[in-house]
């Protein structure tokens, strides 16, 4: 995919220790704690889903009833 960033094993890495440290982290948490963007986060999870290191959870209602996002397990 010309132009298209790819998430790097050290990206990839370093979205695993996050989500080692923080299971159930949204995408955005992932992305603060690891000091990377949430787009490239997002990127490094469907890469790590795909290969089946990782899987969406699903959200836990909020006591104000709203849903926060999907929170991820590696």
């Amino acid at each position: 995919l010309e132009g298209v960033m790819m998430p790097t094993s050290t990206t990839t890495d370093a979205v695993l220790a996050v989500l080692a440290a923080q299971p159930d982290a949204t995408t955005a948490q992932l992305a603060a704690a690891a000091g990377l963007g949430r787009s490239t986060v997002a990127k490094a999870l469907a890469e790590l889903e795909r290969d089946g290191r990782a899987r969406r959870t699903e959200p836990p209602v909020s006591v104000r009833g709203g849903w926060p996002g999907a929170g991820w397990q590696g």
